[in-house]
């Protein structure tokens, strides 16, 4: 008797997306799914998907707007699943050297960041679960309150936030609340260093905050305590900006520039 044939998914629509990123994101040993890095979907049905992730997501966020909800599922959601994309890429290298990195992301960047989490996430070992609308302390007016929870939430175990900018990441509140409480430092909590990658969608440019800003100084990068570069070109050079931002921790701790306030809404984009 032969092996059982793997269940076809849907037909090639958004529908079919749909179910083939939940059903095997969910399910990653289902017949048919097929696993690099955590990016599952059903290769055997879709062959000409040449990043099988990074497809599904700009299929789901071509058919659907992109707000709290994307496809049915919340921030914290999307979040949580690139993670696991994370997390599996990470476990395919052992290397006691790297450091955990905390990476700060907006959710409309999520097909980019998740490819840039698959192609390097062997180099660090990664946190990318953020601040969203769901947590109890965002309507909190006591800003340390909200940077405190944040450190202790999300960067607890992290030594370097890695900001990955695109297009509107500039405006995010919830970015620069990330941004500014890696750069909060106290006797529980330790700063973070920073490190600002604009996505390949960018070019290598991109539109930065005013909290990142006032922490590199494109005149003078020694004198900045954020490391600022292009999208890397190969591991050896990611890890080589995450050990300079490590290193910014001591080095340069009279550097960090966090007195502006937290951004209190976003910004039209």
């Amino acid at each position: 008797m032969g092996a059982p044939q793997p269940q076809r998914p849907p037909a090639f629509t958004t529908a079919g997306y749909r179910h083939v990123l939940q059903a095997c994101w969910l399910s990653p040993g289902s017949p048919g799914c097929s696993a690099r890095a955590g990016a599952y979907t059903r290769v055997d049905s879709y062959p000409k998907l040449s990043h099988p992730l990074r497809m599904i997501m700009k299929a789901v966020q071509a058919a659907e707007p992109t707000g709290e909800r994307l496809n049915g599922m919340s921030n914290r959601d999307l979040m949580l699943r690139v993670q696991r994309v994370a997390e599996a890429a990470s476990l395919r290298r052992s290397d006691s050297t790297r450091h955990k990195c905390f990476v700060s992301y907006h959710v409309a960047d999520v097909d980019e960041v998740t490819k840039f989490l698959d192609d390097f996430g062997t180099e660090f070992i990664p946190r990318s679960v953020g601040v969203t609308e769901e947590d109890d302390f965002v309507d909190s007016a006591d800003t340390e309150y909200i940077k405190r929870r944040i450190r202790e939430r999300y960067l607890t175990d992290s030594t370097v936030t890695v900001v990955l900018v695109g297009r509107c990441t500039w405006s995010r509140k919830f970015v620069d609340w990330e941004i500014s409480s890696s750069l909060r430092h106290d006797s529980l909590n330790k700063r973070s260093g920073l490190l600002v990658m604009p996505l390949t969608s960018m070019n290598n440019t991109a539109r930065l905050s005013d909290r990142i800003r006032d922490n590199w100084f494109k005149a003078d990068p020694k004198e900045s305590y954020a490391a600022y570069k292009a999208y890397p070109s190969s591991a050896s050079c990611l890890r080589l900006a995450i050990d300079e931002a490590f290193l910014a921790r001591t080095g340069k701790a009279d550097k960090v520039d966090n007195s502006r306030s937290l951004r209190l809404a976003n910004a039209t984009c």
